[in-house]
């Protein structure tokens, strides 16, 4: 259940979230990029915990690498 509701809140998120990085870099042509969750959180509307959250899916799934002051986009 806990699976169920985790896949249609963070769904949607998850794809701002990637598509968002990736304009980043497209437009200020900088990969990886210097911004922080906090950062993130504030331009899509949520909070740092839900994108920090988010983030490590992301790296799971290899789609960015997270250093301690970057993302790189793959």
């Amino acid at each position: 259940m806990l699976d169920t509701i985790n896949q249609l809140v963070f769904t949607n998120l998850d794809q701002r979230l990637y598509h968002f990085l990736k304009e980043s870099s497209r437009v200020t042509k900088e990969n990886p990029l210097f911004i922080s969750h906090r950062e993130n959180a504030n331009e899509l509307g949520t909070a740092r915990e839900v994108v920090s959250r988010v983030m490590k899916k992301l790296e799971k799934e290899q789609k960015v690498v997270q250093n301690q002051d970057s993302i790189k986009i793959l």
